[in-house]
């Protein structure tokens, strides 16, 4: 990777999924805007994680493949929200699953 704009805000997939007007989500909906004008960016990475403090973490779910459904949904959401957005990128989803403060698994969902 020689070059990337990195755009981190917690919890955004789920505000952008939720409420698309809200303040969150048109904050980071301007940044992407801007990376892709002034960058010209090509693929978009929506990056989430298990135990997910935006979303009450792993207690707010019945069980973990509830909750990578949960998140997955939010990412789809958010994807067909950025596009409309910011067209002609590619958006790729993400999920870390933590699975100890050692580990963590990385994989596209």
């Amino acid at each position: 990777m020689d070059d990337c704009d990195i755009i981190s805000v917690a919890g955004i997939s789920k505000s952008i999924a939720q409420d698309p007007d809200s303040d969150d989500a048109k904050f980071i909906l301007n940044q992407i805007g801007l990376s892709k004008k002034l960058h010209n960016i090509k693929t978009l990475y929506l990056i989430h994680h298990t135990d997910c403090g935006a979303y009450g973490g792993h207690d707010a779910f019945d069980n973990i493949n509830i909750e990578k459904q949960c998140y997955s949904e939010d990412m789809k959401k958010a994807h067909k929200i950025i596009s409309r957005y910011v067209p002609d990128i590619e958006i790729k989803h993400m999920l870390a699953d933590i699975k100890n403060e050692a580990e963590i698994d990385i994989h596209e969902v």
